[in-house]
């Protein structure tokens, strides 16, 4: 059994003119992210109570949706705050089905006193930071094994293709390179010199690399070779020799062990390698950390790339709920 942790952020600006409408049970959502395939989250406000005994509160909530197969309870740690008011409440709870948690938390003459600050410059600044785990049996994320091709293919000897890399020869069968390179698949299918030859040669990668990913073709476990410092080649022979599925499987990999010492090693890879789900993941988790005053190792060596977009979601993104 496996605990997933994923970070939850939702930086929220609602305009006062929003906040200001009176009508009993009116109800505003910020927009909706995706957390895994299915589940989404957002955060609900009720400027003037749901019912008329709350009539005067702001009402806050956290809503979590799920797809009807989905059967993992979600233990959600988090916090509404208003960075502006010095305002934080904590909330921890266990989302077993579609629903919100949340409750009341300031009145509304409260938070239109100029003076406690909700409101300047006439937005409020809603912010939902927080964890959300889970627990699952899975195995991609102790071995990484991409599919079910069997590991004694690798060490048979009636392979059809030679790949010469740095003058060493690596062997694979052409059915299963078709299977799993866009790339190959051409290849074989194009009647070029290679094809007819039996042959090719690969340059600009060394020969650990392109065994190492000719070796995942054929479902062998390659965990102990995915270190730092083989990431981003790994990816990009992958990118560039459209190994599509290997690439994503690896790219979830990552994902999942994202931490303080390797993002920043994993977000620059994930621009030379044009790895795009491991691009997002590496940006949730960073802006996690900024909002939450977390340090992260070797910050500045940042990819400019990943720095712009961080500013662009940290500083241009408003949503206008009137």
């Amino acid at each position: 059994m496996l605990q997933i942790e994923t970070p939850i952020q939702i930086n929220w600006q609602i305009k006062e003119s929003t906040l200001r409408k009176t009508i009993k049970d009116s109800l505003f959502s910020s927009e909706k992210h995706t957390l895994i395939p299915g589940v989404k989250y957002y955060a609900q406000i009720y400027p003037n109570g749901k019912y008329d005994k709350e009539k005067g509160k702001i009402q806050l909530y956290l809503q979590i949706t799920f797809p009807k197969n989905y059967t993992e309870p979600l233990q959600v740690t988090f916090s509404f705050s208003v960075p502006t008011a010095n305002y934080s409440k904590t909330y921890t709870s266990t989302y077993e089905k579609s629903q919100g948690c949340g409750g009341i938390y300031f009145t509304r003459e409260d938070l239109f006193k100029e003076e406690n600050q909700y409101i300047v410059d006439g937005y409020m600044n809603l912010q939902i930071n927080g964890t959300i785990q889970c627990q699952k049996y899975v195995t991609v994320t102790d071995k990484f094994k991409p599919n079910d091709l069997a590991e004694s293919l690798w060490n048979s000897d009636n392979k059809d293709f030679t790949i010469i890399v740095d003058g060493k020869a690596i062997m694979a069968l052409k059915c299963i390179l078709a299977h799993r390179s866009k790339y190959f698949a051409a290849m074989f299918n194009s009647g070029m010199t290679e094809s007819k030859e039996n042959k090719a040669s690969i340059t600009g990668f060394p020969y650990s690399i392109v065994e190492t990913v000719i070796k995942a073709c054929y479902d062998c476990d390659i965990t102990d070779f995915i270190v730092d410092d083989n990431i981003n080649l790994l990816l990009s022979f992958m990118d560039l020799h459209e190994f599509v599925g290997l690439k994503a499987s690896l790219e979830t990999y990552l994902i999942q062990k994202i931490n303080l010492s390797n993002v920043i090693t994993l977000a620059n890879s994930s621009i030379k390698s044009n790895s795009a789900d491991l691009k997002n993941g590496c940006l949730k988790f960073i802006m996690y950390c900024m909002n939450n005053s977390v340090a992260i190792d070797d910050h500045e060596n940042l990819d400019d790339e990943i720095k712009d977009e961080i500013w662009r979601q940290s500083f241009l993104k408003r949503v206008d709920t009137a």
